[in-house]
Parts: C-alpha cells; sequence; structure tokens
C-alpha cells in the first residue's frame, strides 16, 4: 500500500480491523516513518490502535477485569498475561485501552437499562389493558414477558454497570 492509502486506513476505516491488522498498520507506520499528528481521529485512537476488544478471546477479558476487581497493579496483570502466550506489546496495549473498553461496556448497559425499562413498562401497559382473558390471551401473555424480559434487562445492566464503575474507579 501507499503510504496515502495507510493514512486513509489508520485515520477512516481502523474500526474495521481485526486486532492482527491493527498491529501490523501500526507496524507499518511505524516503519515507514508516516506522521500521523495532524489526525484528531488518529490521535483518539493511538493507544486505541491495536486493540479490537471484539476480537480478544472472552477469558482474557475476564481475566483482566478479575484482576481489576481485585486491585491487582498493571504490572502483575501484565505478568498474567505474559503467562497466558500474549506479547508483551499486546498485552500492554490491551491493559491501556481496557479503560475505554469499559467506558463502552459502560454505556452499553446503559442502553440495556433504558430498554428494559421501555419494555417493563410496554409489559405493564399491555397488561392493564381492559382486556377479556378469553379472547385476548396472547396479547397477555406478551404483557407479561415483556414485563418479565423488562425486569431482567434492567437488574442485568444495573448490575454490570456497578461492577464497571467499580472498576473505572480502581
Amino acid at each position: 500500500m501507499t503510504d496515502g492509502a495507510l493514512k486513509k486506513l489508520a485515520t477512516t476505516e481502523l474500526h474495521e480491523l481485526t486486532t492482527e491488522a491493527r498491529v501490523i498498520l501500526k507496524k507499518e507506520i511505524e516503519k515507514r516513518k508516516i506522521d500521523l499528528s495532524n489526525s484528531d481521529e488518529f490521535q483518539e485512537q493511538q493507544n486505541y490502535l491495536s486493540i479490537n476488544f471484539n476480537h480478544i478471546e472472552k477469558h482474557i477479558i475476564q481475566y483482566i477485569s478479575d484482576q481489576k476487581l481485585k486491585n491487582e497493579s498493571d504490572a502483575y496483570i501484565l505478568g498474567g498475561l505474559l503467562e497466558r502466550g500474549i506479547e508483551e506489546n499486546t498485552a500492554a496495549d490491551i491493559i491501556n485501552s481496557f479503560p475505554k473498553y469499559l467506558e463502552e461496556r459502560k454505556n452499553k448497559m446503559s442502553q440495556i437499562i433504558l430498554t428494559g425499562t421501555l419494555q417493563l413498562f410496554s409489559g405493564l401497559a399491555i397488561i392493564e389493558l381492559p382486556l377479556r382473558k378469553e379472547t385476548q390471551l396472547a396479547v397477555i401473555i406478551i404483557g407479561y414477558s415483556l414485563l418479565i424480559l423488562g425486569a431482567f434487562r434492567v437488574f442485568h445492566g444495573m448490575m454490570n454497570k456497578r461492577k464497571i464503575t467499580k472498576m473505572l474507579k480502581l
């Protein structure tokens, strides 16, 4: 690729790349000494360049989360990632990018709480409609289903958001 194509990839298409592709892109940019300091989007994502948490195995994310909740240091977590066979640079990038990942998860939990609340109140509204149970049984079942699903989503979102907030404070 030309330098211009690499700049475009790093500044506009970065979110579409896998973790491996981000690592290769970062190395190639460093190798060619391409200056991306004028790019606002690249500056925001520079620490996040090589890490796409959608492509990291769940047990690695769980390990980091568990260690953060135990208030372990980043150096300790880095050692644990190295023991799991992750390269040191990649492990350091994962640890540095983890707060941004947690913020994204916290926002996702807020969305889950909101949709759960809407489902819960929709279920309540349907249940309170003046329907005859014999003829409108399907609607009543949908109402109770929404009520239960909404309550579960609100509870799930609140519990996870609380845990994420705790990790962000540590």
